[in-house]
């Protein structure tokens, strides 16, 4: 198992992970960047490209974890997968919200996507 920092690294913002463990790629959050002197990296490419990805996981909506992929941009950056990932997990803090996101992406890419309840679990293979 492997964790990769892709952001909030001694900074306060930009948080993003990427996580390797059984042959999986995750992605967890994709934050903006605020600090003054990290704020170019908001426009650099992100630093795993899409078609490596099996899980994206959006931990809630502070633009620190995930202003890289608010609606828009969430889908603009889905749309560059070749593949679709296995799932997405959307965490979002508002209930209504995560599911119109959810709702969204499912219309328009047609792929799995998951809001989790409380301790729920989930197998990923």
């Amino acid at each position: 198992m492997k964790i990769k920092f892709l952001g909030a690294t001694q900074q306060v913002t930009g948080s993003s992970y990427l996580l390797e463990a059984g042959g999986l790629r995750i992605i967890i959050d994709c934050g903006l960047y605020q600090e003054r002197e990290y704020l170019s990296r908001n426009w650099e490419a992100f630093p795993v490209s899409a078609e490596q990805i099996d899980y994206v996981i959006l931990t809630h909506v502070h633009l620190d974890h995930s202003g890289l992929a608010d609606r828009d941009d969430l889908t603009k950056w889905l749309g560059f997968f070749k593949s679709p990932p296995k799932r997405l997990f959307i965490t979002h803090g508002e209930k209504k919200a995560a599911f119109s996101i959810a709702n969204e992406v499912k219309e328009k890419f047609r792929w799995p996507v998951s809001v989790p309840e409380y301790l729920q679990e989930w197998d990923l293979d």
